[in-house]
């Protein structure tokens, strides 16, 4: 453990070289899978820790010449990283739009339109290129194109997320008494996804950044439309099935209504074969 009296310092040390090791990273390193909220995140918590370094600094008021400590060093340390930290701060907003995840083959087009020739980051483009770029003249424009991709990449997981949700869900069909048939399970699972994706995918088509994935939203809203119609279908003729079948599972039944009987006999035939494939 630290000493009381020498935490001050330890903090600002190890903030400082924290800072110095983590920007260096940033900026040389590749921008490939970098996220900027993160960086943002880590960046504000030692800017808000350098500041308590700052007030730990602070000459003491009403101390004694010969009894004060120091603390002029420690705070132009405090001070210069200060300076620092607010310099790499204002690259913020750049990093936001050129390191956004949801910036496709079609932002960098309209991207490159703008600062006025062909741009996009390759797996190996360090952040300290980009910025060096100027790109933060363009920073209103190019900030708009950002969020745009934000909102069409939040569209996209929405999807993806709908799909993954169908994957373990099973619909189950159990044996009906002696019939050498099956009806359908408990479908209130089923019902219920489909119900929350139905209109969860018409919500998506209405928006005004679905443009990117208009085809794929509204094969996906044909098709929670085309089972829900034939989930809905089957459990209306399953219950017709299930009060006739007895009846007309009786000899005398049959007798008195041979016509019916056999109207019915049909259909149960259709029913079988269509269930067994």
């Amino acid at each position: 453990s630290v000493p009381a009296q020498l935490l001050p310092y330890t903090t600002l040390w190890r903030n400082a070289q924290d800072f110095q090791k983590q920007s260096y990273m940033w900026l040389n390193g590749s921008m490939k899978g970098m996220d900027p909220e993160l960086v943002e995140k880590e960046v504000m918590t030692m800017w808000r820790t350098n500041f308590k370094c700052l007030k730990d600094f602070e000459p003491e008021e009403g101390a004694d010449d010969a009894e004060a400590i120091d603390l002029s060093k420690p705070r132009k340390v405090a001070e210069a990283l200060k300076l620092q930290m607010d310099d790499f701060k204002e690259k913020l907003p750049v990093i936001s739009v050129v390191c956004n995840t949801g910036m496709r083959e079609r932002h960098w087009e309209k991207v490159s339109k703008i600062i006025g020739y062909a741009f996009k980051p390759s797996d190996t483009t360090s952040l300290l290129t980009v910025l060096g770029m100027g790109l933060d003249r363009h920073l209103e424009t190019l900030t708009e194109i950002s969020d745009a991709a934000s909102k069409e990449y939040s569209l996209e997981r929405a999807l993806d997320k709908m799909y993954n949700e169908w994957a373990p869900l099973e619909f189950t069909v159990k044996d009906w008494r002696d019939t050498g048939t099956y009806i359908v399970g408990g479908v209130d699972e089923v019902q219920q996804l489909l119900d929350d994706h139905i209109v969860k995918a018409h919500t998506m088509a209405g928006s005004t950044f679905i443009g990117p994935h208009e085809a794929r939203t509204t094969a996906w809203v044909n098709k929670l439309v085309l089972i829900q119609d034939a989930i809905d279908i089957w459990i209306k003729v399953q219950g017709v099935w299930q009060y006739l079948e007895p009846i007309f599972g009786s000899e005398d039944i049959m007798r008195q209504m041979p016509k019916e009987g056999k109207l019915f006999k049909e259909q149960d035939a259709m029913w079988h074969e269509m269930l067994r494939k």
